[in-house]
């Protein structure tokens, strides 16, 4: 007969058992859509098959739920992108990811299926998919963030028989809650790579799965890789919209972490309870405000609608270089700050009222601002608040322009 003592440990193991553990029980639920073209008619592809069998492989480790295509046709295409925004929309994080040909036609992107037939740039739309299609499907679901990564940016396979020589992919804007990641800077090429994999997708293996990496700082480490191993000749780049953090492979094991609004000196609790240590952090004192945006002691300008927080730079004329510097150095109010996308810049734009309707409660003297947008392997984009609209500069060149940071609320 079992003592009282020998029945009681039982059942608290049973009960262990049966308790999910932490880290199982912050999974977030991750849908990816991997596609892979190589085997075309004309203009064959190397790595885009490696890439995509490679890619899947590390996101299965990163606990994706992985749909797969190899050399995939328009038809199929379609059909894997309009099940995947089905899977997506039950609340998934979703990743995107194509390594292929991708091509422009008077600024709308294109992905080439294997089957495509063109012979003249008016056969494009019928006959390859347009990428906006997989934007607007991914939007659609009003899901909680979405990956989207484009390692399309080789020579145009037809590019004998079309009038314009427009190479790579016409630069986009990501969808609000995402992150749209190209090999290389809009209107250059890529390069297909010598090894197993493209030279973009190696570096991306090698980077998503070091741990508690944040996906900008992924991205980051990518890009400093591949310029260094292309001679600065390949630039990735990105567009983001992220309202909170993710990690491709985190013990947190949470993607997008939204914090509450405080505008008060109260102490703000740690929102996730995953963390092994959760430091309380105060709230500096409001010293203004406009309606639409809060100026706090520190600097920090918080914008109400969009869960911003701005940090005006030096208020002198700035190059691109010495803003990226500044911004890598900016450490106010814990860190985690970067450079504006000119969809943000844009967005401030709107938002505003005084100073070429930039908030005044962001103290700068210039109108022209840049953002951590590349256009080629030496000019950057950047904002004019006195026109409304964005252009690009040599990165060496000053123009008056300033230095601004920006990060999600903290």
């Amino acid at each position: 007969m079992k003592s009282p003592l020998f029945r009681l440990v039982t059942i608290a193991c049973l009960l262990l058992l049966l308790t999910p553990s932490d880290s199982a029980s912050v999974q977030e639920n991750k849908i990816a859509l991997i596609i892979g073209n190589g085997e075309y008619k004309t203009s064959h592809l190397a790595n885009p098959v490696n890439d995509a069998n490679d890619m899947a492989t590390a996101l299965n480790k990163c606990n994706f739920k992985v749909m797969k295509s190899i050399n995939a046709t328009k038809k199929e295409m379609r059909r894997l992108i309009r099940k995947f925004g089905e899977e997506i929309n039950k609340g998934a994080v979703g990743l995107f990811y194509y390594a292929g040909h991708g091509i422009q036609v008077d600024g709308e992107n294109y992905l080439v299926p294997v089957n495509a037939e063109v012979y003249t740039e008016a056969e494009v739309e019928d006959e390859c998919l347009k990428v906006s299609s997989v934007l607007r499907q991914m939007e659609s679901a009003g899901n909680r963030l979405n990956i989207i990564i484009l390692d399309a940016c080789r020579d145009n396979p037809f590019g004998r028989s079309f009038r314009s020589s427009n190479m790579g992919l016409a630069k986009m804007d990501a969808p609000t809650g995402s992150i749209l990641a190209y090999s290389t800077a809009p209107g250059s090429v890529a390069a297909d790579g010598t090894g197993r994999n493209g030279l973009y997708t190696s570096m991306l293996l090698k980077h998503m799965m070091e741990p508690d990496l944040v996906i900008e700082r992924v991205f980051k480490k990518v890009r400093v890789d591949v310029m260094k191993e292309s001679s600065k000749r390949q630039v990735p780049w990105e567009s983001s919209s992220l309202t909170g953090d993710f990690y491709f492979n985190s013990k947190r094991g949470i993607a997008v972490t939204k914090l509450p609004i405080v505008e008060s000196e109260k102490p703000i609790k740690e929102t996730t309870k995953y963390t092994s240590i959760s430091p309380k952090v105060t709230r500096p004192e409001v010293v203004a405000h406009d309606g639409n945006f809060i100026a706090y002691s520190n600097g920090v300008v918080y914008d109400k609608i969009t869960g911003l927080e701005w940090y005006a730079g030096p208020d002198k004329s700035t190059n691109w270089n010495e803003a990226k510097r500044w911004v890598e150095s900016l450490n106010v109010a814990v860190g985690g700050w970067r450079m504006p996308t000119t969809k943000e810049l844009r967005t401030l734009y709107k938002r505003g009222k005084r100073g070429g309707n930039m908030t005044h409660l962001l103290r700068s003297s210039g109108l022209w601002v840049w953002s951590g947008e590349i256009k080629d392997t030496s000019s950057a984009w950047g904002f004019g608040f006195s026109v409304g609209y964005e252009y690009w500069e040599n990165r060496n060149a000053s123009s008056g322009a300033r230095g601004f940071a920006v990060r999600s609320r903290r």
